[in-house]
């Protein structure tokens, strides 16, 4: 498992659960572990662990990104925390925890515009509270829908619009993180981890593309691949190589493209 602070760790998984209390039950286990410190937990910011029955797939030594969600709808990012083990059972268990000190860095974005995002997320329904955890990669695909709407206003034709949907649906399948920059000059952005490796730019009757110049600094042979594929290609003053996808089938000539393409490694760009 890395540690780097990008958050690129996989095995790092999304919690969405609603805000509550422990209950005195609660505190009286956490107080009689070995976990209890001298300072009064009670006098701090966070619980240091979790009670009741939390999703079966969460055992000791699980990382969970955690936000909170109080009756109001209002979230909060409550950072990353260490699962250490279980104490006692069913609905009176409880699971200490402790704070991982790391930044939560691009592509995801501060703890403020995670939380806004999620918001929207749980509010259109593409986030469930208190649901099983989620990879990083699909809890990405869920809040990065926000831009979409905008991006998709650019599109005049239906067909580009299957396109851009077909996509950024296959974005996390391929390994990837997608974010959504708007603006003068929008474009869905792939990453993994910190490297920005592929985009595509939505405008009125076609996407435009891009194998990104880190993708092709680390693996070359992806310029005359990309070539090869049979769609109307460019190449920019940048040396990026540009492709046109007017439509649902040339988005999936992409999609099948990159999922036979062994992924770029993060370490070399």
């Amino acid at each position: 498992m890395t540690q780097d602070a990008e958050l690129t760790d996989r095995a790092i998984r999304v919690y969405v659960y609603t805000a509550g209390e422990p209950s005195v039950a609660h505190e009286a286990a956490y107080d009689a572990t070995r976990y209890a410190q001298s300072v009064d937990w009670r006098l701090l910011d966070d619980v240091p662990f979790f009670w009741g029955t939390l999703p079966g797939q969460v055992a000791a030594g699980d990382e969970l990104l955690c936000f909170e969600v109080d009756a109001d709808g209002e979230v909060s990012c409550e950072r990353v925390w260490r699962v250490l083990e279980q104490i006692g059972t069913g609905d009176n268990a409880i699971w200490p925890a402790c704070e991982i000190k790391r930044p939560l860095g691009r592509p995801l974005g501060d703890g403020r515009a995670i939380a806004r995002r999620v918001k929207a997320a749980l509010a259109e329904g593409r986030l469930v509270a208190d649901a099983p955890p989620l990879s990083l990669p699909d809890f990405a695909a869920a809040i990065a829908r926000e831009g979409a709407d905008e991006h998709l206003a650019r599109i005049q034709n239906e067909p580009t619009r299957e396109a851009y949907r077909l996509l950024s649906e296959a974005a996390p399948r391929l390994g990837f993180v997608q974010t959504n920059k708007t603006g003068r000059v929008p474009a869905a952005r792939w990453h993994v981890g910190p490297h920005y490796l592929y985009s595509f730019i939505p405008n009125r009757a076609h996407l435009l593309f891009y194998v990104r110049e880190p993708a092709l600094a680390a693996a070359p042979n992806l310029a005359e691949e990309a070539r090869n594929l049979g769609l109307v290609w460019n190449v920019n003053t940048a040396g990026e190589i540009t492709l046109r996808v007017p439509d649902r089938a040339a988005a999936q000539i992409i999609i099948d493209w990159l999922a036979s393409t062994p992924p770029v490694a993060p370490g070399s760009v």
